[in-house]
């Protein structure tokens, strides 16, 4: 009865001591967990695993070898101890002394869980010194403010600079005062090299009332509303006050061609001298013909617009002439100058009679879509 009770208390320690150890050690145990945490180890030590337990590593082997050597341990107990208590009291000394070393090996198997153990927080010192050499040094910067775009302003077009200028002066030579009407261009990019042309305009005998009367008529007028830009100088002068006519000679006309030029050379402008033309509307076409002949050298080229004059000294014009009659009114001067420039003589000569009937309407020839008369006059 005494050895059956040391049997039940045998197998009671034996049954309590297995299920600490394989509880404490199964999952330790298994392939997949030693695999893993032994390349977790060789990982981070080239670098490449960052959740590195040295410790771990040592447990898991601790626990595999404390699990065997315990159960070898009470594998053997159990062997010996029921052999114990079954044989006689001879085979039982044998035995003891066999138990006697079943204990030392179980103090040794317990003193190298120890040892293991002291190993595992070696390793986990050096785990710790692996990951401050891999790991970058974390630095604290400055957060980059938000640079909020500033919206792109569009500035507002500065308006062209107007070059264009128009004044009303006078001059005197003589004993006669001539006022004038000047146009100076905004735009001084001209065909010539040598400077912009200059136009002269001589107006009608019912538009010379005032100069006031002149650069609200006529021609000087479509140049003042915007109607034609002409790029060229133009100056239409009013004849004197004291004729109420153009005079023969023009010498009116010639000072104003000088006065022209001086006028523009105050101002910074150059007058190309050999691009100077005339043009005239019926008293005023008249007083151009004349000019033409009187200065046949001044003038490249005068646009006659129903001039109110004969075609005597035809011959006496060098410079290219149009001349320009509405279809109805001035039929006698417009049958005179038809006659006359039908002379192959007078090749320099253009002659056309317009669409219109009536006399006022003849000064549309500066319209450009009607004649090209003010680009021709502008040397354009």
């Amino acid at each position: 009865m005494k050895k059956i009770v040391w049997i039940f208390l045998l197998l009671v320690i034996i049954s309590c001591a297995i299920p600490v150890n394989c509880e404490a050690s199964a999952d330790e145990l298994s392939w997949n967990n030693v695999k893993s945490t032994v390349d977790g180890f060789f990982g981070k030590v080239h670098g490449s695993e960052s959740n590195f337990n040295a410790s771990g590593i040592v447990s898991t082997v601790a626990g595999i070898l404390t699990t065997i050597g315990v159960l070898i341990v009470l594998g053997g107990l159990l062997v010996f101890g029921i052999k114990y208590m079954t044989s006689s009291p001879d085979d039982a000394a044998k035995i003891k002394t066999k138990l006697i070393g079943l204990v030392i090996a179980g103090i040794v198997i317990l003193g190298a869980y120890g040892i293991w153990m002291i190993l595992g927080n070696i390793f986990e010192g050096m785990t710790m010194e692996i990951q401050e050499m891999n790991v970058i040094p974390h630095t604290t910067s400055t957060p980059t403010p938000e640079i909020t775009a500033t919206p792109e302003v569009t500035p507002e077009p500065t308006p062209e600079k107007d070059l264009g200028e128009e004044y009303v002066s006078s001059f005197s030579y003589g004993n006669k005062t001539i006022e004038y009407w000047a146009s100076i261009p905004n735009n001084k990019t001209v065909s010539s090299y040598n400077g912009i042309p200059l136009i002269i305009y001589l107006h009608g005998r019912n538009e010379g009332a005032s100069i006031s009367a002149v650069q609200n008529n006529g021609f000087p007028s479509y140049i003042k509303n915007k109607s034609v830009t002409p790029k060229a100088m133009v100056v239409a002068p009013r004849f004197p006050n004291s004729v109420k006519q153009w005079t023969m000679p023009p010498s009116e006309v010639y000072e104003t061609v000088k006065q022209a030029i001086a006028d523009a050379k105050s101002k910074g402008i150059t007058i190309d001298e050999s691009n100077i033309s005339i043009t005239g509307f019926s008293m005023g076409g008249a007083g151009a013909y004349d000019a033409i002949k009187e200065y046949p050298d001044l003038f490249s080229r005068a646009v006659l617009v129903s001039p109110q004059d004969n075609t005597n000294d035809l011959h006496k014009v060098k410079c290219q002439v149009r001349v320009y009659f509405e279809s109805i009114e001035s039929a006698s001067y417009r049958e005179s100058w038809k006659k006359a420039t039908g002379n192959a003589q007078y090749s320099n000569i253009y002659f056309e009679i317009l669409k219109y009937g009536f006399h006022g309407d003849a000064q549309k020839i500066y319209f450009a879509n009607e004649t090209d008369s003010l680009a021709w006059l502008s040397f354009e």
